[in-house]
């Protein structure tokens, strides 16, 4: 079972709010600058067969308008265009107001705000909410487990923190989750359910993603070229779906074989996919 660490985690639409302000300014300018003319009447649009036919209207009160030939057919996509972008544009400006507004609000009078105004020598003393990123990293990678143990005649690799792994790949995907700053434990035990009972595994790394307090199992296979090894991984990767964790959502899964050794742009692009949001 998870352990909570915070009674409410801090509010991360904020990024998501800014890079939409951003994209309605963006659109709103390329809309009022647009090279439209200022074009009269709005367009009545008819299906007709397999073909379409427009109709001018310029009366309010005119509900079937002017049929247009087929030479007035630009003129009659320029003014349906210049309808839509109207519309977008209004649509857009106000949508634009709310959120500089709510962005607003959640900078300066939300709970994370209030939150984040208490200095680190008077959080010593209370009991917070929410957790900074740090903080909530901090207690998530000291909780307790038991390791598996490594066996006499095992390879000693050992990580850029000094731990130990069990491979040249685990060790490269250690230490690249250490230098994106993304917490893992090595090796964390967690139940699947089986149809024999339950069973304790151990995934190479139990990642978090800080700013989301996601946590995902990463299981890297190593020797996909041998028969037995595959048919044992194909099993273990049931019994992870069949637990709820699925790949592309909370299982993360990366394999190499003889021959095809773990590439360094593929495990960027596995470790972006994922944690994009708190890389370094």
């Amino acid at each position: 079972m998870k352990k909570k660490f915070e009674h409410i985690p801090p509010f991360s639409l904020i990024p998501q709010l800014e890079n939409r302000e951003k994209s309605l300014t963006q659109l709103i300018k390329i809309k009022e600058n647009s090279n439209n003319a200022n074009l009269s009447g709005k367009i009545r649009v008819v299906r007709k067969n397999k073909t379409f036919q427009f109709y001018l209207i310029t009366k309010k009160y005119d509900k079937e308008g002017t049929y247009l030939p087929r030479k007035k057919d630009d003129f009659a996509k320029a003014l349906l265009q210049q309808e839509y972008d109207k519309k977008i544009l209004e649509a857009g400006k106000k949508e634009l107001h709310f959120l500089r507004k709510l962005t607003k609000f959640y900078k300066n009078s939300s709970l994370d705000a209030a939150n984040n105004k208490f200095t680190k020598s008077k959080r010593i003393f209370i009991e917070p909410v929410q957790l900074s990123n740090s903080e909530y990293a901090e207690k998530w990678q000291n909780v307790p487990y038991v390791k598996k143990p490594f066996y006499e005649t095992s390879s000693e690799f050992y990580t850029s923190k000094n731990e130990r792994v069990r491979s040249k790949s685990e060790l490269i995907i250690a230490n690249a989750l250490l230098q994106n700053n993304v917490p893992y434990r090595y090796e964390f035990p967690i139940e699947l359910k089986t149809e024999n009972g339950f069973i304790t595994v151990h995934p190479d790394f139990y990642c978090l993603n800080i700013n989301n307090r996601k946590e995902f199992c990463w299981e890297h296979f190593g020797m996909m070229n041998n028969d037995e090894y595959a048919a044992s991984a194909t099993a273990k990767l049931n019994a992870y779906i069949q637990n709820g964790w699925i790949p592309g959502k909370n299982l993360i899964i990366s394999m190499e074989a003889a021959g095809t050794p773990l590439q360094t742009k593929t495990l960027r692009k596995l470790i972006s996919s994922y944690f994009d949001d708190v890389l370094a």
